[in-house]
């Protein structure tokens, strides 16, 4: 037996066989309420997508699991992007994998099929809240981005930076990549 389909799929063979919208009781909600529980989406940390995109053997055999089953949407912040840029301009290990910043940019939801997250008022207020782990002199902006982003959103973030973990009492769901 196969995966079950992504999501979705399941919904438009109910249409094609007559069933969608029909009132069958409570079947169809239960459906939906099925396809939906199977979905988990989840955040990822820049230096997790990198190794998603570039050397997959730097994942954990967990976490490359999760990420290569369709049932989650595999999501990054709008921080990704700008990050992945900068360092790209910079002439990064990234800029010897993609011919322009804009490629690199459009391989992460048009080759990996990534949902890119926008940034948005309440992330930047949950930014503005968060205690910094200045114990383990952790001082990347980027990296508190999109830690905020992840607590505002309730997503699990997939990282390998430990100093993440001081983060989980302020509400942050860490999935740590050990390899």
């Amino acid at each position: 037996m196969g995966k079950p389909p992504r999501g979705g799929e399941e919904i438009l063979g109910a249409e094609e066989n007559g069933s969608f919208g029909q009132d069958s009781g409570y079947g169809y909600l239960r459906e939906v309420r099925s396809i939906y529980e199977r979905i988990m989406r989840i955040l990822i940390d820049t230096c997790i997508y990198i190794h998603f995109a570039i050397d997959r053997s730097l994942l954990s055999r967990d976490v490359l699991a999760m990420l290569t089953d369709y049932d989650n949407v595999i999501c990054v912040s709008a921080e990704t992007p700008r990050e992945l840029v900068i360092q790209y301009n910079n002439g990064k290990a990234v800029s010897k994998y993609w011919k322009s910043a804009r490629e690199m940019v459009d391989a992460i939801q048009n080759d990996y099929f990534i949902e890119i997250l926008p940034l948005k008022e309440e992330h930047m207020k949950t930014y503005s809240e968060l205690e910094i782990n200045t114990a383990q002199h952790h001082k990347d902006p980027s990296d508190h981005v999109i830690i905020a982003h992840a607590i505002t959103e309730h997503l699990p973030l997939i990282t390998e930076d430990s100093k993440f973990e001081f983060y989980k009492k302020q509400g942050l769901d860490l999935i740590l990549n050990r390899k």
